[in-house]
């Protein structure tokens, strides 16, 4: 939800896929203390209110899907908080979006199928340094989220599923980033009890919203046909 000028703040973020136009409303619960420079430069607090305009919006510039992503949450917990699960909730019931998903936990949260609409709260902890205080802060998840046109014209999610990993200090000087999936597409990463331990930890977070009853299943990377067909 950040802009380079003023006349962007007043445009939705549209990218292209395949043909498929995605637009992207994002928005950020605050900034570490810090203040924009200028109003217009950054959506925060989140206000649902606004993202769902600019879906709306998105809509009239001609996207065919609407993502919302939000930045909220607390850190290193794995349930999403009770203002997480509200604003997910209004932004599915205005039924503007295809789609929400959340991060900033820095540890992986439920992912939800509410009111047709599918939630992610928490994809996990990626890309930063991990803290060893918090096991769940060296855990993070691949999100495949597949779309299929309907009869109507609308897209519509027809598969999600997910992919485990764990990143951790290999040795004195790096770190290491490594799947822990059930199908070990690079082997074993820490052994082989953590890593199933890990995998299994991950389905039981995941699936604590009834999303598994729904369709939610794991990604086996392995398993999939190769890219040329």
């Amino acid at each position: 939800g950040t802009y380079r000028t003023e006349e962007e703040s007043q445009q939705v973020l549209i990218v292209e896929a395949n043909g498929v136009k995605i637009g992207i409303v994002a928005a950020v619960y605050a900034l570490n203390g810090l203040t924009p420079e200028y109003p217009w430069q950054v959506d925060s607090p989140i206000d649902t209110n606004k993202m769902i305009a600019k879906a709306q919006q998105a809509r009239e510039q001609g996207a065919d899907i609407v993502l919302a992503a939000l930045h909220n949450g607390n850190e290193y917990w794995n349930e999403p908080s009770e203002e997480q699960v509200q604003q997910g909730h209004t932004l599915a019931d205005s039924e503007a979006f295809d789609m929400v998903y959340m991060h900033h936990a820095h540890a992986i949260q439920p992912i939800e199928y509410y009111n047709g609409t599918w939630i992610a709260y928490g994809l996990g902890n990626s890309i930063s340094e991990s803290s060893y205080s918090y096991e769940s802060n060296n855990q993070f998840l691949l999100l495949r989220t597949q779309f299929a046109q309907q009869e109507d014209g609308s897209w519509k999610v027809n598969d999600i599923a997910w992919a485990p990993g764990v990143n951790h200090q290999a040795n004195v000087a790096a770190y290491k980033w490594c799947s822990v999936a059930s199908d070990h597409p690079q082997g074993t990463c820490r052994s082989e009890a953590e890593d199933a331990n890990v995998n299994a930890n991950v389905k039981r977070i995941l699936e604590s919203m009834g999303a598994a009853e729904h369709g939610l299943h794991e990604w086996l990377i392995t398993q999939d046909p190769p890219l040329d067909q």
